[in-house]
């Protein structure tokens, strides 16, 4: 090259003036890095997922809560570059469509989001606006198996008790429920029973395996019970059993009755 020889060279987007002085001594003249783009080195999304596995089982009465996690670009080392926006949806069999129902990382669905034997799909969704990596999106989909609540049997005072020969009591499953259901037991869904467990031989309890001298209610979840009726010195075993749907639950309470 002689000093008249012109030189240009490419960087970038740019053409650079080289000069053959500059040439011929082995300097190069300096380059602006801000010239040239990263976004060209940053093509990679943001990568979202629902944290746990990709399929899971609850039941219908319970709240349901979810952590999205982001895996980011290797050009990104801080994810407040990006200005991530999340949105959680939860897919609407009827429409076919995924209908929103908040923001942010993490979300709670409320109970009664599924109903009972539906296979239900959430989706969160990433968007990054960050001129980085220019506008980008992810999405990431759980499927949840929906379930019946199991029945809740209760029988109010704990699991024994002791009564006076001639006093009344009173046992109460009232707070017996269907966790599915708001409105309530139906009638026909409880059921007692009643057996002699035991009877006091002088010092000594001998197990006795005797039906009840008295006849449970029918359909109720309380039964009022006349001690009176009952042997004195003895244990009964007063067990209140819900059924509905294929599902059953029991409580179950022992009653001493003193002389």
């Amino acid at each position: 090259l002689t000093e008249d020889t012109q030189v240009w060279i490419s960087v970038g987007a740019d053409l650079l003036y080289l000069d053959s002085v500059d040439h011929l001594n082995g300097r190069c003249p300096s380059v602006d890095n801000s010239s040239v783009s990263s976004s060209s080195n940053c093509n990679g999304s943001p990568r979202v997922r629902i944290v746990g596995p990709a399929e899971i089982t609850t039941v219908t009465s319970r709240p349901l809560a979810l952590r999205a996690a982001v895996e980011l670009p290797e050009c990104v080392t801080d994810a407040s570059q990006l200005s991530l926006s999340f949105e959680w949806s939860v897919y609407n069999a009827s429409t076919g469509k995924f209908d929103a129902v908040s923001e942010g990382p993490s979300t709670l669905l409320p109970a009664f989001t599924f109903a009972p034997g539906q296979i239900g799909r959430v989706r969160v969704s990433v968007s990054s606006l960050s001129g980085i990596a220019g506008t980008k999106q992810s999405a990431a989909d759980l499927v949840v198996f929906c379930q019946r609540s199991p029945l809740l049997a209760v029988i109010e005072g704990g699991s024994m008790r002791l009564v006076g020969r001639s006093a009344a009591f009173v046992l109460d499953g009232s707070a017996s429920h269907d966790p599915d259901d708001l409105v309530g037991l139906p009638a026909d869904a409880s059921s007692w029973s009643c057996t002699e467990q035991e009877r006091r031989e002088g010092s000594v309890w001998r197990q006795t395996q005797a039906p009840c001298p008295i006849d449970p209610p029918s359909g109720q979840l309380v039964w009022n019970v006349a001690s009176t009726n009952l042997s004195a010195d003895s244990r009964y075993r007063f067990v209140l059993t819900i059924s509905r749907d294929l599902r059953s639950a029991s409580a179950e309470t022992l009653v001493e009755v003193s002389a």
